[in-house]
């Protein structure tokens, strides 16, 4: 038997035994690929091919976040959308993420105060695990400020830290 991968000749890595035969393509680059295993019977015309078009996947999925689910506002209802690759499965703390086209929507009565803990698989057994925080935007103030302790998190606000810088003018 002839064994042909991508157009080259591979016999060399194939066993053949009394009713099987097997290949080690191990270090095989990812893409696409097609083998070809050709034999020649010993009648005329008795020759006969058989062809195999496969894939390798070796890319780990991902997880993208929509823009305007980074940040929640304390207290609110918050949700988190994102995407995986179509045919992936999404799992947060072990559980399954419902997905539409590699689409979520995981909704919160208030934005969750731990990392949320993400692990993805893809069609072909791909794993990747991602971690995502929720920054909370401070609340705004009710009346104007006149004097203020602040912690870095709402420094970072550029709201309020401009009504900061207001009060120094």
């Amino acid at each position: 038997a002839t064994w042909v991968l991508d157009g080259q000749e591979v016999s060399g890595l194939a066993t053949v035994e009394a009713t099987s035969a097997q290949i080690s393509l191990e270090g095989l680059a990812a893409g696409e690929h097609t083998l070809v295993v050709s034999s020649s019977g010993s009648l005329p015309f008795a020759s006969t091919s058989v062809s195999w078009e496969f894939v390798i996947d070796a890319t780990p999925p991902s997880m993208t976040i929509a823009p305007k689910s980074t940040t929640a506002e304390r207290g609110q209802p918050y949700e988190l959308r994102g995407s995986v690759e179509p045919d992936a499965t999404l799992l947060l703390y072990g559980n399954a993420v419902p997905l539409t086209d590699g689409a979520f929507a995981l909704g919160f009565s208030s934005p969750p105060t731990r990392t949320l803990e993400f692990v993805m698989r893809d069609a072909a057994g791909n794993e990747a695990e991602q971690t995502f925080t929720v920054v909370v935007t401070p609340r705004q103030p009710a009346a104007p400020v006149r004097g203020v302790h602040v912690s870095a998190a709402a420094w970072s606000n550029a709201e309020l830290r401009d009504e900061i810088l207001r009060l120094v003018d």
